[in-house]
């Protein structure tokens, strides 16, 4: 599974690719369609804005979505992404 400091590694990482430094609703709409144009996975504005808390989430997001976000910052899919981050701490 993961924690929520797997959950803010990769929220940086988004943040870093979209050369931003804080999320609004429009930035995950663009970051939504950003990922979809990458990986061809569709990640919802809405989903974007609960992994951001742009609005608020009563459940962690699935691994198919953090297994899209992963390739869309160039990881094959999770696990990679979660093995990475372990060896590279933020």
């Amino acid at each position: 599974m993961y924690t929520e400091k797997d959950l803010t590694c990769i929220r940086t990482m988004l943040m870093q690719k979209s050369n931003l430094n804080a999320v609004t609703s429009a930035d995950c709409e663009q970051i939504s369609i950003a990922v979809f144009l990458s990986t061809d996975g569709y990640i919802s504005t809405s989903t974007i804005k609960r992994l951001f808390g742009v609005i608020p989430s009563y459940n962690p997001p699935p691994k198919a979505i953090l297994d899209i976000l992963s390739q869309y910052l160039g990881f094959q899919d999770w696990d990679q992404f979660d093995s990475f981050q372990q060896e590279n701490p933020l």
